[in-house]
């Protein structure tokens, strides 16, 4: 009997404590091997309102987010364009709990114009900026950082993890 109230406590420990303010609660894989894949983003929340409209109507998913290391446990965040070249990239730093980024994206060379359009619709790409990870699973990543007063957040739902590779 007291086995299982052992038992009992440490599984309620283990699904009410969570890293990330969406959960999940219980995961495993390393945060950092559920990190390092292809993106697609799939919603942009300016202070909790939907803002993928118009151009991201038709183009969201089209430029997948991808973040890798290098063999140097370097990390990257980077956009590609669908024939697989880079349009725009930064190095990513990730805090030792794997609850919080920081990057700024630059465009790259031969890419300036197609980056400059989609840093006119996601500027807070551009700007060096913390952004909390707020859900973490192996099929989505919601990040979220406040600047200038707003709350911009983006949803992102994988296409395919590295780790495959």
């Amino acid at each position: 009997m007291k086995k299982l109230a052992v038992l009992f406590l440490v599984s309620l420990f283990c699904v009410s404590c969570s890293k990330y303010e969406n959960g999940p609660s219980l995961t495993h894989h390393s945060a950092k091997k559920k990190l390092t894949a292809k993106w697609q983003l799939s919603s942009i929340l300016l202070n909790a309102n939907d803002t993928a409209s118009d151009y991201f109507s038709q183009n969201l998913q089209i430029y997948p987010f991808n973040i890798y290391a290098d063999w140097d446990k370097n990390y990257y965040i980077a956009i590609s364009h669908p024939d697989g070249n880079l349009i725009a990239k930064s190095g990513l730093i990730i805090n030792k709990q794997v609850t919080q980024l920081n990057f700024a994206m630059e465009s790259m060379e031969l890419y300036e114009t197609l980056a400059s359009s989609l840093f006119m619709h996601i500027p807070f790409l551009q700007q060096e900026n913390d952004w909390v990870i707020k859900h973490l699973t192996k099929k989505e990543l919601w990040i979220y950082t406040i600047s200038g007063g707003v709350k911009s957040e983006l949803h992102f739902d994988m296409i395919s993890d590295y780790a495959d590779y």
